[in-house]
C-alpha cells in the first residue's frame, strides 16, 4: 500500500522543524516518475564521500527520520520510496553521509538500505521503533 507524495512532503517539513533545521528542503520537491536505477549500486551512493556533511547533522538526521517514518520500515529501497504519485528519490548526499557514518548499511541483494542500531538511535526521539520495527517492505 502506497501513500501520496503529499504525505512525504508534510513529513519531511515536520521532521526538519523537529530536528531544528529551519532551512527549506532543497531536493525532490516533486515525485519522480521512475525509480532511480543507478541507486542499485552502493558505489553510486558512496561517490564524493569526503565532501558530504556529517551523519549527525540535524538535516541528515531529519531526512533519515522522514524516510523511515514515511516508509514505516527500517528497510529503504535504494531506487526510491514508492508513492501514489511516483517515487521519492533518496537524497544522495544524505545517504552517503549515513553510509559513511554507519547509520545505514547497503544490502546488495535487495537494492536497499537497512537502518543500523546507530541509525535507530539517531532518529529514536522522533520516530519511535514501534512505528517501523516488525514492518515488512
Amino acid at each position: 500500500m502506497t501513500r501520496p507524495f503529499a504525505d512525504f512532503d508534510r513529513i519531511i517539513s515536520a521532521k526538519l522543524l523537529e530536528f531544528g533545521d529551519r532551512a527549506e528542503r532543497s531536493t525532490y520537491r516533486e515525485p519522480k516518475r521512475e525509480p532511480r536505477d543507478e541507486g542499485r549500486s552502493e558505489e553510486f551512493w558512496r561517490e564524493g564521500a569526503g565532501t558530504k556533511g556529517h551523519w549527525y547533522s540535524k538535516r541528515t538526521a531529519a531526512y533519515l527520520a522522514a524516510y523511515v517514518d514515511f516508509a514505516g520500515n527500517a528497510h529503504l529501497p535504494a531506487r526510491g520510496l514508492s508513492t501514489d504519485d511516483g517515487y521519492v528519490w533518496l537524497d544522495k548526499g544524505v545517504m552517503c553521509s549515513l553510509l559513511v557514518g554507519r547509520c545505514v548499511e547497503f544490502l546488495d541483494a535487495e537494492d536497499s538500505f537497512e537502518l543500523t542500531e546507530k541509525g535507530k538511535a539517531l532518529i529514536a526521539p522522533f520516530v519511535p521503533p514501534s512505528r517501523y520495527e516488525g514492518a515488512t517492505a
